[in-house]
């Protein structure tokens, strides 16, 4: 997510000098819902 946000500045969705906030969230961030999914998918299809 760290690398989309920067892309994202690249390609205009926000200033540059407002980068440093969202990165500092999403590298903070714990995500959870990945893992679930994948198993949830698994026990669905396997």
């Amino acid at each position: 997510m760290v690398t989309r946000a920067r892309v994202y500045v690249h390609a205009g969705y926000l200033p540059p000098s407002e980068l440093d906030e969202p990165v500092a969230r999403l590298a903070a961030a714990v995500g959870t819902e990945p893992t679930r999914m994948l198993a949830d998918f698994v026990a669905g299809y396997a």
